[in-house]
């Protein structure tokens, strides 16, 4: 994480962490509601935005690592802080039955759903 708690500062974890397996299901998914199929895959076009108040407080920017893992079909995710528009670039793209990741960095947004959050958006 990069946070402006004390100073302009890289903050890692101290273990890696991960935000979100949809093999696992969706507990730092904030909006969940229609965005995923039966199996757990996130549905082409949705959006979701994830809640990293567990990992960081005056953060405003993250390093992630992004992996995709038998996807259905060919297509790609963007990772962004959700303010805004999406991007035109992606962050990461993959073939039907891809396994593979990239590391990318995004800004943080805020998103307010009874208490204000931070979160990143795919």
């Amino acid at each position: 994480m990069h946070t402006d708690a004390d100073s302009n500062s890289f903050a890692p974890l101290a273990v890696p962490h991960r935000v979100l397996d949809t093999r696992s299901g969706h507990p730092n998914v904030i909006d969940p509601s229609g965005k995923f199929d039966s199996s757990g895959r996130l549905l082409a076009g949705k959006t979701i935005h994830i809640n990293l108040s567990s990992l960081a407080s005056f953060a405003d920017a993250v390093t992630a690592n992004l992996t995709v893992i038998g996807p259905l079909a060919g297509g790609y995710l963007t990772l962004w802080s959700g303010e805004g528009s999406r991007p035109n670039a992606s962050s990461i793209n993959f073939a039907k039955g891809a396994a593979l990741s990239n590391l990318t960095v995004s800004a943080i947004g805020e998103f307010t759903l009874r208490t204000r959050r931070h979160l990143y958006s795919f």
